[in-house]
């Protein structure tokens, strides 16, 4: 729940910085009499579109993380006091390998200490690797999600035909080595 919170005020962020855009946009284009002022509109309505970009790329990398926390969440209660092999442990190792990936991005964007450059890092970079991984995670918790349907329907199936065949078995059993059971009449 910790997480609609963020989320909440990134988007009150985002329409106010949308607004404060428009509004510098629409007096940028009122303002003909003085050209430094529509100038300095004009700056600042960029600076704005700016701020917006940036916003939209923070929201972007928080969804990530938040998706990821969930993914692992999830992926931690299927698998607990499972024994897990085959196709569903290679997916779950590229499943490790995007969580690496996604840790790797977040220590690189939170390490780039200099303003301009962290920025920058945030504006052009990262958000082009989050949505890739987004992507990726995505699929392949998919994938994940499939196989361990999969496998859950095998091991039904497997128990099932133990079952029955423990019962056929049994029956076998019961109708050779049993003889009927007789009582004694009863005196009174």
């Amino acid at each position: 729940m910790s997480a609609a919170r963020p989320n909440t005020d990134s988007t009150t962020v985002s329409r106010v910085l949308a607004g404060t855009t428009l509004a510098l946009k629409v007096a940028r284009e009122a303002t003909d009499s003085v050209s430094i002022a529509k100038q300095i509109l004009g700056s600042a309505a960029h600076i704005s579109e700016f701020a917006e970009k940036i916003e939209k790329n923070r929201k972007a990398m928080n969804d990530l993380i938040a998706k990821s926390a969930e993914y692992a969440c999830h992926i931690d209660t299927i698998v607990a006091g499972r024994i897990v092999e085959g196709k569903v442990l290679s997916i779950l190792k590229r499943l490790c390998s995007v969580f690496t990936k996604i840790e790797a991005l977040v220590a690189e964007a939170a390490a780039v200490k200099n303003g301009v450059k962290r920025r920058l890092h945030n504006i052009f970079l990262a958000p082009k690797k989050a949505s890739e991984l987004s992507s990726q995670l995505e699929k392949e918790m998919q994938l994940f999600q499939l196989a361990m349907m999969l496998d859950v329907r095998l091991a039904i199936s497997e128990t099932a035909e133990e079952t029955l065949r423990a019962i056929h078995e049994n029956d076998l059993y019961d109708s050779e080595g049993v003889s009927p059971i007789t009582t004694a009449p009863r005196s009174c």
